[in-house]
């Protein structure tokens, strides 16, 4: 037996309440001597006696109440019984694993299997029963918020929303089902997990997160029964394409991209021409062919050039297997720009005629060196540069990033400006100089790490004469978007320009928002990044002018210029490429604040919303959208073009091996539950369980009867003191 309010047993202590009572009322007679009183012995002997039986039993009968009660509101569950009588409803929470694997096999993929087999449990539940089904993939949620008792909802709710997409997050689901099914509300609790048990999703790097989860799964007052039901079979012929990337952080009109598809062969079957389109905005773009052996990787790289801006819909689709075809195309949704504005503010500008001699002369020329050059070229990206007295609100009005080069200060009204333009999305890149004022940028623009800049400066190190302190770009593998570029040694080596002086900086230990992207050969950090508000800050501790180091001579400075003010620049829009069960942003002119727009996600479902306000920028936020494809918003009227989103998932999904059935079996007696293959398995061992019965009824009708009995025993009692 077991408890299911296991506290209110304590209630049990209060039949000390009526054996207090007892004890205290307890009759002391006054001894009286009478010569008589020899005749009347045994007659007050033998009634001494009974008022003592007739007391015990009143005592007894009184006691069991408080008793009785306490074990009723503890709601006892006998178990080991299964012939009980009983209505035999129960709690059923279904682990759906609905990651894109499941689709594997067409008519016949486990996701179909797993579908039906779900419904069929669901439909068996005796009325009464509550359940809830969560999704593995796409955030581990339940279909609905809480249990419900209306299975037929529970089932519409699940083929409407059943499609598969992502990646199963076991972990996460056992934790969702913690919380659930202390909701619930019959003694009889099921677990039911229906997956295909692919490798990916039950690795062994999670096994002690599963088994936390489990553990506190199992931790409840009602440990429930745990099944793990394997539908579908393997299938390991499967081509995928993992990635799609483009060359340009940011896309422009007239610019020529490169666009590079990732392939991998899964199977054991060889692809000798595997046939690989380009599709822009639904228009054939290029074709290309592919050898893929058994288990190798392949690329294949294509061109295009955007002749509009907007919003545009690349798709890179492979002709290969029919086993899973989710897999066999990657979509991406790119944003193309006419042009980039952003402001260089000048903190040493050049005298008259001589360009160059200024802070942002070589930069200037680097972000835009056709124009600079007089080539009949376009530049995506438009400097403007001004002064530090030219810097005002109205100056950001269209840029997309700033420049500070080596700017003494900004007065308070400048740096709130900056702050809130940061804040709302923009982009900002911090150059040092000689002309920084240190104590300032310490005290405000850094301000304790809550400022505008990721790290303080700590001194000035190096030496312009002196040659011996110079250093360089330390060498290493970059993953931050903006230098990945420099991985490729034809785009230049970052290691050959010599930088002469530079700020020591310094980065908060606790600044979870701050990264450092590059370093100098002396350790000393060279490109520090942050997140603040909606924006990026990027700080480089050298000037970008000639006055500190050689770099704007070296061939790699116009790329990498380039590449960090074009990095801020692109962080100034949310992403239109998102992972399953992200949100959905969008920014949009302030001016169309309160219109209404239209997201349709790609199963042809429309959703109204409504620009909100951002602040600087009107905002759209779309939660939910974790089925994978091509999402449209829409403004009606015209008022904005339509924009693109693409819901994508990491491709380990497209490995379809399986666990052997030894295998999950030996992971299911770990969760502390069995293993079957069909759902008619699951029916015979749910019928040879024993099933607890929650029995507090029987212990409510035992009060009722020791009330009833109290009654009684004390009119009869009383009766027959009266009679004496």
């Amino acid at each position: 037996m077991t408890f299911l309010n296991v506290a209110m047993i304590g209630g049990i202590f209060a039949l000390t309440i009526p054996v207090l009572i007892h004890l205290l009322n307890r009759q002391r007679p006054r001894v009286v001597r009478w010569g008589a009183m020899h005749l009347l012995e045994q007659v007050v002997r033998t009634q001494r006696k009974r008022l003592k039986f007739e007391q015990i039993l009143l005592l007894l009968v009184r006691a069991m109440i408080p008793v009785l009660l306490a074990l009723c509101m503890a709601s006892p569950v006998l178990t080991g019984c299964r012939h009980l009588s009983g209505s035999g409803r129960g709690s059923v929470v279904v682990l759906f694993d609905n990651s894109y694997s499941m689709s594997a096999g067409g008519a016949n993929a486990s996701h179909v299997q797993a579908l039906r087999g779900t419904i069929e449990l669901l439909g068996a539940l005796p009325d009464g029963s509550d359940a809830s089904v969560i999704m593995m993939a796409g955030g581990a949620t339940p279909l609905l918020e809480s249990p419900t008792v209306r299975i037929a909802t529970l089932v519409d709710e699940l083929n409407r929303n059943s499609a598969t997409h992502g990646m199963a997050d076991v972990p996460g689901a056992l934790d969702a089902t913690g919380r659930i099914i202390g909701q619930m509300a019959n003694a009889k609790r099921d677990v039911i997990v229906i997956s295909d048990f692919q490798r990916i999703s039950w690795s062994e790097e999670e096994e002690a997160a599963r088994a936390r989860a489990a553990a506190r799964l199992n931790d409840g007052q009602v440990t429930p029964a745990i099944t793990f039901i394997h539908v579908g079979r393997e299938m390991t012929d499967n081509v995928a394409i993992i990635e799609m990337t483009l060359s340009k952080l940011i896309v422009g009109v007239g610019q020529r991209v490169s666009i590079r598809a990732n392939l991998k062969n899964f199977g054991d079957r060889a692809y000798p021409s595997l046939r690989i389109a380009l599709d822009v905005n639904g228009q054939r773009s290029g074709v290309a062919e592919l050898t893929l052996g058994p288990g190798e990787d392949g690329q294949v790289l294509f061109t295009h050039t955007f002749d509009r801006p907007g919003s545009h819909v690349v798709r890179v689709a492979a002709d290969g297997d029919n086993t899973l075809t989710q897999d066999n195309e990657h979509l991406t949704a790119v944003h193309v720009l006419d042009r980039v504005p952003v402001l260089l503010v000048d903190g040493d500008p050049a005298p008259p005629g001589e360009p160059l001699r200024g802070e942002t002369g070589f930069l200037a020329t680097a972000l835009q060196p056709f124009t600079e050059g007089k080539v009949e070229l376009a530049d995506l990206i438009e400097a403007r540069v001004g002064s530090v007295a030219q810097f005002t609100a109205e100056s950001l009005d269209r840029e997309r990033a700033v420049v500070l080069a080596n700017v003494p200060q900004l007065t308070d009204d400048q740096l709130r400006t900056l702050d809130g333009y940061v804040r709302g999305g923009g982009g900002l890149v911090i150059f040092g100089g000689n002309r920084v004022n240190g104590e300032w940028f310490n005290d405000k623009l850094f301000n304790g790490g809550a400022g505008l800049s990721p790290a303080s400066i700590r001194s000035i190190r190096g030496s312009v004469i002196d040659s011996t302190t110079h250093t360089r770009i330390a060498t290493q593998p970059h993953t931050h978007p903006a230098l990945t570029l420099f991985n490729d040694p034809r785009s230049g080596s970052l290691a050959s320009g010599d930088v002469w002086s530079w700020f020591q900086l310094e980065v908060p230990a606790d600044a979870s928002q701050v990264s450092i992207i590059a370093r100098l050969e002396n350790g000393d950090p060279l490109l520090i990044q942050k997140r603040h508000g909606q924006g990026t800050v990027i700080l480089c501790a050298t000037a970008c002018d000639a006055d500190w180091g050689n770099l704007p001579a070296r061939p790699f400075y116009i790329p990498l210029m380039q590449q960090l003010v074009s990095h801020v620049a692109s962080s100034v829009e949310p992403p239109r490429n998102i992972l399953s069960g992200q949100p959905m942003s969008a920014l949009l002119p302030r001016a169309m604040v309160g219109h209404r727009a239209t997201m349709t996600d790609p199963a042809g479902r429309r959703h109204a919303l409504t620009v909100g306000d951002g602040g600087l920028r009107g905002v759209i936020d779309f939660r939910g959208a974790r089925q994978l494809g091509l999402y449209t918003l829409e403004f009606p009227g015209g008022d904005h073009p339509a924009l693109h989103f693409v819901v994508n998932t990491p491709r380990q999904e497209s490995d379809l091996r399986q666990l052997s059935r030894d295998e999950v079996a030996t992971i299911a007696r770990q969760t502390g539950g069995e293993m079957v293959t069909s759902i008619e398995a699951y029916h015979e061992l749910d019928q040879r369980r024993r099933h607890g019965r929650e029995i507090w009824p029987w212990f409510f009708w035992a009060v009722l009867a020791m009330c009833f009995l109290e009654m009684l025993l004390q009119y009869r009692f009383s009766s027959a003191k009266a009679a004496l």
